[in-house]
């Protein structure tokens, strides 16, 4: 297993899925991505964005608090083993705990007995580099802490909008759950930040981003790359 991601991918390789949103149209929702579980408190559109790839970002804006849903990316099958990387930001203005990014995988179920791992990354004033990483499950519609929360790499990012991007790397391979997040102009660590056991949700499932935000806000993601069956998920569109 590569712990780096790779310059190259064919990709015509059916186990590779990955887009900067250029192909998609302005000021709408993506086609091929779906709500899943609640649906009323946020929006996902792609839009205009200065500074991504491809001029252009999903963005996510959260207008009601503690809302759970999953936005699911359906051009992916459903996967149990699988690696997913996204580079995202905050649009507004950080308070504790404003979600960057989370993305999410063995994803299922419906209101009420939701089902997903998920590798949140987060503002939050109590670290020493202003932002946090965990990995979560939610099992039958309850939410556990696996691991951390543990403070992002530096340097400080600043408390101001839009943020610097944050790149968040999550993989689950069997009962191996791992994640590793960096900011946009450091190097990607050559090591996870940990390896956790955990048995809970064998089953395939959707993967997407997990819509679960604490505070009404905005973010984006202007990449979002997968890779299934213990492969690499990689940094470029080819």
């Amino acid at each position: 297993m590569s712990l780096i991601m790779p310059a190259y991918f064919n990709a015509r390789d059916t186990d590779f899925y990955v887009t900067d949103f250029a192909e998609y149209p302005v000021g709408a929702p993506p086609a091929n991505w779906s709500k899943r579980w609640a649906t009323a408190h946020y929006d996902a559109t792609v839009e205009t964005s200065a500074g991504s790839f491809s001029g252009k970002a999903l963005r996510f804006n959260i207008t009601t608090i503690n809302g759970l849903g999953l936005f699911s990316w359906d051009r992916v099958p459903l996967a149990a083993d699988f690696e997913i990387l996204t580079r995202s930001r905050m649009l507004t203005a950080p308070a504790t705990i404003t979600v960057i990014s989370r993305p999410a995988g063995r994803a299922g179920g419906g209101i009420g007995t939701e089902n997903a791992y998920s590798n949140p990354a987060f503002y939050h004033t109590s670290s020493a580099t202003d932002w946090r990483v965990q990995t979560s499950k939610m099992v039958a519609g309850t939410s556990t802490i696996i691991n951390g929360p543990g403070d992002g790499l530096g340097p400080l990012i600043a408390a101001t909008a839009p943020s610097v991007w944050i790149w968040n790397r999550f993989r689950v391979q069997g009962t191996n759950v791992q994640r590793r997040g960096w900011q946009q102009g450091t190097a990607e660590p050559g090591t996870w930040d940990n390896i956790i056991v955990d048995a809970s949700l064998p089953a395939a499932g959707w993967i997407g981003d997990y819509v679960a935000d604490s505070l009404v806000s905005m973010r984006e993601t202007d990449f979002f790359a997968v890779a299934l069956k213990g492969k690499t998920a990689p940094s470029v569109r080819k």
